[in-house]
C-alpha cells in the first residue's frame, strides 16, 4: 500500500486522507495567515510527518523530490531499530538468568545499592548499566560475542551470514549519518562493490526484501540458542512454534 503511494505520491494517496490532509494543512495555514498564538487540541496526524519529511529535505529551486526512496530508506532502517532493540531483550534474558555474565566493570555507589534494597531491584539495575554498554556494539559483533566464552550459545549462523549482516550494518551506517552516501567503511568491507566512494546506494525492493529475511533469521538463531542453553528447549520444536524452516540456509543471490 505504502510502496503504491510513493510511486506517484500525492496523486496516489487515498482520498479520505486527502481530504484529512487538506483539512489539516488548511488549519494550519490560517493559524498563520492571522498569526494566531495558542494551544490546540488537533494532533495533525496526517500533515506532521510531512512536516518532517519537508523540514529534513533541504528544497532547492526545480528539486524533484523522491518520496518513494525516502520511505525505502525509512523501512530500511525500522527493520535494524527492531533488530537492536530485539538484542537488548535478548541480552536482558540473559543476564536475568545468568547474573555471572554482568561484567562488574561499572563501579556502583553504596548509596545506590542501600535504595535499592533488595537483590531483585539490584539485579536489575545491574543489568540495564549492562544493557547501556552493549547498545553501542554492532548486533554481528554481539552474536560473535555470545559464540564464544563465557556465553558460547552455538548460535547456528554461518560466518557468511554474518558477514553479511554486518555488510548490511554498515549500509544502515551510512544512510542515516552519511546522507546515503557510500562509505569508506563499507568498501574496506566489501571489497567486491561495483560502488565508489561517495556514490548514492539504491536501495530498492528486492534488496529490502533479502535483508528482511536475513535479519529473521538472524533473530530466530539467536532466539533459539538462548532458549536451548538456558531452558532447555529443542531446535524442532522452536521451529514449530514460530514457524521457522529447520535447518534454513540463506542465500542472498
Amino acid at each position: 500500500m505504502n510502496e503504491d503511494i510513493f510511486e506517484d505520491f500525492p496523486s496516489n494517496v487515498p482520498k479520505k486522507i486527502e481530504a484529512q490532509w487538506k483539512d489539516e494543512i488548511e488549519y494550519l495555514a490560517d493559524g498563520i495567515r492571522e498569526n494566531k498564538r495558542g494551544t490546540t487540541d488537533r494532533n495533525f496526524r496526517y500533515i506532521r510527518p510531512l512536516i518532517k519529511v519537508f523540514g529534513d529535505a533541504n528544497f532547492q529551486d526545480g528539486y524533484n523530490f523522491d518520496f518513494q526512496k525516502l520511505h525505502l530508506k525509512q523501512e530500511y532502517i525500522t527493520y535494524f531499530t527492531f533488530l537492536e532493540g530485539i538484542f537488548q531483550d535478548y541480552l536482558r534474558v540473559i543476564f536475568k538468568q545468568k547474573p555471572e555474565f554482568i561484567s562488574g566493570e561499572k563501579p556502583v555507589e553504596w548509596q545506590t545499592i542501600l535504595d535499592l534494597k533488595n537483590f531483585d531491584n539490584i539485579h536489575d539495575y545491574l543489568i540495564e548499566k549492562e544493557l547501556e554498554k552493549s547498545g553501542y556494539q554492532k548486533v554481528s559483533d554481539l552474536i560473535k560475542k555470545l559464540n564464544n566464552k563465557p556465553y558460547v550459545f552455538k548460535i547456528r549462523l554461518k560466518s557468511d551470514e554474518i558477514d553479511k549482516l554486518h555488510e548490511l550494518i554498515l549500509v544502515r551506517n551510512f544512510l542515516i549519518h552519511n546522507n546515503s552516501k557510500v562509505s569508506k567503511d563499507y568498501l574496506a568491507f566489501v571489497e567486491t562493490s561495483d560502488y565508489s566512494l561517495g556514490e548514492e546506494f539504491k536501495l530498492d525492493r528486492n534488496f529490502l526484501y533479502k535483508s528482511y529475511d536475513l535479519i529473521s533469521h538472524v533473530s530466530f538463531e539467536s532466539l533459539s540458542a538462548i532458549a536451548i542453553k538456558l531452558f532447555d528447549k529443542e531446535y524442532g520444536d522452536l521451529c514449530k512454534e514460530f514457524q521457522h524452516v529447520e535447518n534454513y540456509e540463506f542465500n542472498w543471490s
